[in-house]
């Protein structure tokens, strides 16, 4: 199940004016065309369990030669970890 009140931010009226509130902060030097592109409302995420793929862009790292290295991840200080999670 979703995040509490997730449901009510996924009808199609409440996406369209989380759409128009962010389209309506663009600053007015971004030019008209762009910012009619970005009043389509798949551009933008409201949490996280509204984001999806894309096959339109893909990303690589040139190892050269090399094969990858997998590490663990580093571990934060104690005093940080808070601050990481909010």
């Amino acid at each position: 199940m979703g995040v509490r009140g997730e449901a009510d931010r996924n009808t199609p009226a409440a996406r369209q004016q989380f759409v128009e509130k962010l389209v309506g902060g663009v600053d007015g030097s971004v030019p008209l065309q762009t910012q009619r592109q970005l009043a389509y409302e798949y551009v933008f995420s409201q949490s996280d369990t509204d984001l999806r793929r894309t096959t339109i862009v893909s990303h690589g790292i040139d190892t050269g030669e090399e094969r990858p290295i997998r590490q663990r991840l580093r571990r934060f200080p104690p005093a940080h970890v808070e601050a990481i999670s909010q």
